[in-house]
């Protein structure tokens, strides 16, 4: 059984593409911050590129999610070898929001989660 569960805040704006028969997809990252500490206090972190097929990619992700949001995703991990290394990808089977409701009224979605810097992504 490949089954993967994994909470965590997306590293960058979700976006959708087609392939070439039409069927939609989205991209996005999600950072998921180790439970224990190392010796100088600070958390490491795990960083996994994640695909979401049809419905759950553009009517959830894509409609409610951005860059900073917390998310739960369920679903199965591939290795993918590019230049000599492998990555390790994760396809979407289900997904969870987690944190408040978007008013309709505000422009930004208030958070208490702090954004991921992009310069320590190691992608």
């Amino acid at each position: 059984m490949n089954k993967l569960t994994i909470i965590g805040n997306l590293t960058r704006d979700p976006e959708t593409t087609k392939t070439n028969d039409g069927k939609d997809y989205t991209k996005f990252g999600v950072a998921v911050q180790r439970k224990f500490k190392k010796d100088d206090g600070t958390h490491e972190t795990d960083f996994f590129n994640c695909t979401a097929w049809g419905k759950i990619g553009t009517e959830i992700i894509m409609k409610y999610c951005k860059k900073g949001n917390k998310i739960a995703i369920t679903g199965r991990i591939e290795s993918n070898k590019k230049d000599d290394k492998t990555y390790w990808d994760v396809t979407v089977e289900d997904v969870e929001l987690i944190g408040g409701k978007k008013d309709e009224t505000e422009t930004e979605t208030k958070t208490e989660l702090k954004p991921i810097d992009d310069d320590t992504l190691p992608f």
